[in-house]
This record gives C-alpha cells, structure tokens and sequence, in this order.
C-alpha cells in the first residue's frame, strides 16, 4: 500500500444510453448448494493448499476433486471443506485484513477521481498503480442508475443492516462490523460453517471494550479509558490493528497537526468585525490519539526529518493543557520518548511544560486562561 499511487485524472466522454430491459428470473441458489470441479490426470493430486484461496474468494463450500485416465473419470466425490476453509482464513487472518484494507483504499481513489480506473502492478519495483482510464465507461449512465435504483429499495437502514449480535470473550456486544474487517470475515466464515446457528462467539480480544468504545465515540475516548501507563496503549494499538481498522485514515504527521491546531480559537470577518469562533476540541482529542497511534505503528521512512514533525506535534500536544487532559498529554509524550532519540533542547522544552499547569501561556502559542479552567466533562458526545 506504500506505493499505492494515482495518475492524474483524464477527461471521458459521454457514453451512449442503452435500450436494455433488465428482467428478473429464475430463483436463488443457497451457497451450501454450490461447488467447484478441478480436473486433472489421475497421477497428479490436486492439494487442498491449492484451490483453498479460490474457495475462499468465492465462498464455495464444496469441492469435487475428479481425476482422469486417458479422458476417462471416475465416479465424483463431493468433499465439504468448510471447516479447511475457516482453518485457511485464521491462518491467513493478517493477509486478509491487508488486502481488505488495500481494497478499500483502491476503491477510495477511483471514486474520488472519476470512477473510471486502470489497477497496474509493476513487478520491478513491486508498486501497485491506480491509472484514471479515458474514454467511456463500461456501460452506459442509464444501465448504472437502473442497477443503483434496483438495489435501494432490498437495503436495510444502515443503523439495523450492519448492526451484528457477537460475544467477545465474556461480553456481548451488539455493534457495527462494517469497520473491522477481521471481524466481518470471522463473521462471514462463521456463517458459512454453521449457517442454521445463530449464536457468533469468539475468543476474548484484549480491551476490545476500549476499542469499540474509540471507534463509536471517537478516539479522545481510549484516553479516558486507559489508566496503565503505555503498555495499555501498545496492546490497544495492536487490538485496533489486529481487527483491521484504519485508525489513520490515511493521514500524514501533517495532517494530524492540523488537526490539532483545530482546538485553537478561529477568528472570522463579519460584517466588517472579527467574530471569534470555538475551536473544534474533539476533532483534537481524537487527532491527538491518532498521532500516538502513528508513533506506535507507524513506519517513518525519513527518521531524522520526520521525528521533527513528529516532536513539533507532541509538543503541541504536551503545551495545550486547556485541550488535552494530564493522561493524555503524558501518554503521548511517553510514547515519543519510546520511539524516538530525544535531543537535549527536545526534552528540556517538554519538561517545561510537565513542570505543571500552573503556566499561563499566550494564545499566540498555546489555549487562552478561559479554555484552562474549561470543564473536559462537558465533551462527551
């Protein structure tokens, strides 16, 4: 995903309309109905390692392995493999969550640029290239819209359609697993294994409750969760990576601070006076979790240049006591001095800052006195 790239964005033309009547027939065929046939002379088996990945792809449970004897074959035998199915996929659970994620990522970009792309791998430097595609689409704009039109009215509310009933070690949660995509495929294999059960069940996943809690109500939250010093936020980071969520978003250091910098009041023209505006503290919090996701988990390919960018962020955080709670300001700066070599001049303006509140710093660089004495208590939505 690291030389996931995009080319830049071509015109297109228009393509025609088409006169195609979609019509609706035959009947559903239930996936444990369903099965692949591999062919092959009968002195060369077919491995189960083989086919398993397509399996999976396409979710087929059964298998017919036929072999041959001078074009001739024997009497078939369906094999179930649901079980060597879901035994494959927790075995390859960290290739999955990678490739869900690539997925989602090359998907983000056609849309955002057109929706009209060309996927090119280059084995010679191993990058993966997202090229905009000229011309016209595959089918006409009407045949897309009747697709869109005939899929709205089957779809659910998106609060009851990704809603998913599961217990996680001792707890039961109700949640949405559209953002953990390990869970979803733990979900999807599930099914397939035991279709008629109901009950989802899964081993206990460490501070899972801390976690979702992040994901439903933003990630300032994992703060106010966490009382144990660093080692929580390591296993928590790794949580979060294990079930695949893309805590960054796509995020640079840059745009963490950015994000940041929005706590600080904005002061905007009206009517001839500036008009002062509060700053956007929760967006700040939450940056502020992201960025010690990043130290965590990150991987800074320009260490010197970046550790820079880095520190100026941490120091942002450790100064702005109006916005950042004590834990928070601690924990990030822990986390920094883990990861990084801290210089002399680094670490005596940190110090500075963990002398105590009781500094009353400028707006020019750090919170006004009115967002220090701010209650936290009144953030929690």
């Amino acid at each position: 995903m690291k030389t996931l790239s995009l080319s830049p964005t071509e015109s297109r033309s228009r393509s025609t309309g088409s006169k195609l009547a979609i019509k609706e027939q035959g009947k559903r065929v239930p996936i444990q109905s369903t099965l692949e046939i591999k062919t092959r002379v009968f002195h060369r088996h077919i491995r189960m390692g083989e086919v398993l990945p397509q399996l999976w792809v396409s979710q087929t449970p059964n298998l017919v392995r036929a072999y041959h004897r001078d074009g001739v074959f024997g009497p078939p035998k369906v094999e179930d493999v649901t079980r060597e199915l879901a035994k494959w996929e927790e075995g390859h659970s960290s290739d999955l969550r990678a490739l869900v994620i690539l997925i989602k990522e090359i998907i983000r970009a056609v849309r955002e640029n057109g929706g009209n792309a060309v996927i090119k791998y280059d084995g010679r430097s191993d990058s993966l290239g997202v090229w905009m595609r000229s011309g016209s689409r595959m089918l006409p704009d009407d045949l897309y819209s009747k697709f869109d039109n005939k899929m709205e009215p089957t779809q659910a509310p998106e609060s009851e359609a990704q809603k998913t009933t599961i217990k996680i070690g001792d707890a039961v949660y109700n949640i949405d697993i559209s953002r953990m995509p390990y869970l979803s495929t733990f979900v999807s294999s599930q099914r397939l294994v035991q279709p008629q059960s109901t009950n989802l069940i899964h081993q206990d996943i460490p501070l899972f409750d801390v976690a979702l809690k992040g994901l439903e109500s933003g990630y300032r939250q994992c703060f106010r969760s966490l009382r144990g010093g660093i080692v929580q936020y390591h296993i928590l980071c790794e949580t979060y990576d294990f079930l695949g969520v893309n805590v960054l978003a796509g995020q640079s250091v840059n745009d963490i601070f950015a994000d940041l910098r929005a706590c600080k009041t904005d002061y905007e023209l009206e009517y001839e006076c500036y008009r002062a505006g509060r700053g956007n503290k929760s967006r700040a919090r939450d940056a502020a979790f992201r960025l010690l996701f990043l130290i965590l988990r990150g991987e800074f390919s320009d260490g010197e240049r970046y550790s820079t960018k880095v520190y100026n962020a941490v120091l942002f955080v450790v100064s702005h006591f109006g916005t950042f709670r004590q834990s928070t300001r601690t924990a990030v700066r822990a986390v920094f001095e883990e990861r990084f070599v801290v210089s002399t001049k680094q670490k005596r303006q940190l110090d500075r800052w963990a002398e105590g509140d009781t500094i009353h710093p400028s707006d020019d660089e750090n919170t006004t006195e009115d967002e220090i004495y701010e209650q936290y208590l009144s953030d929690e939505s």
